[in-house]
């Protein structure tokens, strides 16, 4: 019987964390989308709790998918606030886990895709395709006839950081 009741006990914790040992609340830092009225407009807001630091960032989502095939959606949302002089956005990869989001991974980059395999696993992360402005010694962007110029990349999610990563430019 006390096993049958540790059994029930631990149950909701197991079906919570459909992704594995990638979701851990207690460890994790913790991410929120949510709506903000400025004027006329309404904008996303990308909250993030790590430690003692809370950030905010305004931006927009550009990707809303399931990255991991576990049937939830995740996403990719593209800060508007980190715009530099080097015309590079930070874009940063969420994980849905029970009741918030999961940072995997952000940097700066001119665009991003996700990448559908050629088959659906359970659990295996999709690669997601970053792209760079390619740069001139001075470090402006690079033309060709009017369009900007940009190396793509892959990055994988790398289980043991929990991380997407690769290189860019």
């Amino acid at each position: 019987m006390k096993y049958f009741l540790l059994l029930i006990g631990l149950l909701p914790g197991i079906a919570w964390s459909s992704v594995g040992d990638i979701c851990n609340p207690e460890q994790d830092s913790k991410s929120f989308i949510s709506d903000w009225n400025l004027g006329n407009s309404k904008t996303k807001v990308l909250s993030m709790q790590d430690g003692k630091d809370f950030l905010v960032d305004h931006g927009s989502i550009v990707y809303a998918g399931d990255l991991n095939n576990d049937g939830n959606d995740d996403f990719i949302f593209e800060a508007s606030t980190g715009v530099g002089s080097s015309g590079d956005r930070v874009f940063s990869f969420l994980l849905q886990c029970h009741g918030y989001l999961k940072p995997l991974g952000a940097s700066y980059f001119a665009k991003v895709e996700v990448l559908e395999p050629e088959s659906e696993q359970k659990n295996v992360f999709k690669d997601i395709k970053i792209y760079s402005y390619k740069r001139n010694s001075n470090g402006s962007i690079q033309r060709k006839g009017g369009e900007t110029l940009m190396a793509p990349h892959i990055w994988h999610f790398n289980p043991d950081s929990q991380k997407y990563e690769g290189e860019s430019e």
